[in-house]
């Protein structure tokens, strides 16, 4: 699979499901935390405690009190409090 093609990767706790472009859902019995190593070098982010964002696929971001993502399938991916200037400041380091 290219990293490319993962979307964002949901984690469910001990398993996490690799949404992708191509693929759908993939299930995995690794951690999310595992995911965010292997794919710190690439643009992806963790938004919130249950999701590593593909960067490349951020179409947009609505702000508020309860903030999201929504990527280039249409998905929409919670951004917590505690990530989203971390998240902001990242974002802009991409564009």
């Amino acid at each position: 699979m290219n990293v490319l093609d993962i979307l964002y990767c949901e984690a469910d706790v001990n398993y996490t499901y690799v949404h992708t472009i191509k693929s759908g859902k993939i299930t995995s019995s690794k951690t999310l935390k595992t995911y965010e190593n292997l794919l710190l070098e690439n643009d992806f982010y963790r938004v919130h405690q249950s999701y590593l964002v593909n960067l490349e696929h951020v179409k947009k971001y609505t702000k508020g009190k309860l903030a999201y993502l929504i990527l280039s399938n249409g998905s929409r991916v919670k951004v917590s409090l505690s990530n989203k200037a971390g998240f902001l400041k990242k974002l802009k380091n991409v564009d």
